[in-house]
């Protein structure tokens, strides 16, 4: 019996536009297979940064990283936090976001030097009052990213990718479950 591979697909299609003379970025999913859709809307605004409008129907597998579904509807507003005013570093830089339908709030940070990033995230829920965070420390060479990360109770994730292809292998405090390991290949075509 043959497989539907079309039915693994996930296609997006991206298009700068200028609407009411602000250059905006929109990212669509195309629902193929009848799939969950997404709509992402960045511009940068004045004194704000970027500013970004997430509108993802739940069960979309493009929202969230590495092929996890939504659970439920998403409506967000993200925005980068200009931070060159506050600290003379451009190595450092931060965004806020807060999902109105799940009522978290997130903050993430990133320091850059050289090959080497590091990206600390906090996500609070203002609804539950719970919060939870994470850190992932990725090295970059010319062909090849390594990274790591992990949250407080040592769950995370070893990633290794070098041009289309990727390695991810899930861990927790138990060690590796090698059934988790996944190979993945990542395709885009320009249109």
């Amino acid at each position: 019996q043959a497989s539907n591979v079309a039915s693994d697909w996930e296609v997006s299609v991206s298009k700068d536009v200028t609407i009411l003379d602000q250059a905006m970025k929109v990212v669509a999913d195309l629902p193929l297979n009848k799939k969950a859709a997404r709509v992402a809307v960045t511009t940068n605004v004045d004194k704000l940064g970027d500013v970004t409008l997430n509108l993802v129907q739940r069960g979309n597998t493009n929202h969230l990283r590495d092929n996890q579904a939504v659970n439920s509807n998403v409506c967000s507003v993200a925005f980068a936090l200009p931070l060159k005013e506050v600290i003379d570093n451009d190595s450092i830089s931060a965004d806020v976001s807060y999902d109105v339908l799940s009522n978290d709030a997130k903050v993430r940070a990133y320091y850059n030097n050289g090959d080497v990033n590091v990206k600390l995230q906090s996500v609070y829920n203002t609804k539950s009052n719970s919060a939870n965070s994470m850190a992932v420390l990725t090295y970059t060479t010319d062909d090849i990213k390594a990274s790591v990360s992990a949250d407080p109770d040592m769950n995370g994730e070893l990633r290794v990718s070098k041009d289309r292809y990727s390695v991810r292998c899930p861990y927790n405090k138990s060690g590796v479950n090698t059934d988790d390991i996944q190979l993945r290949v990542d395709w885009s075509q320009d249109l």
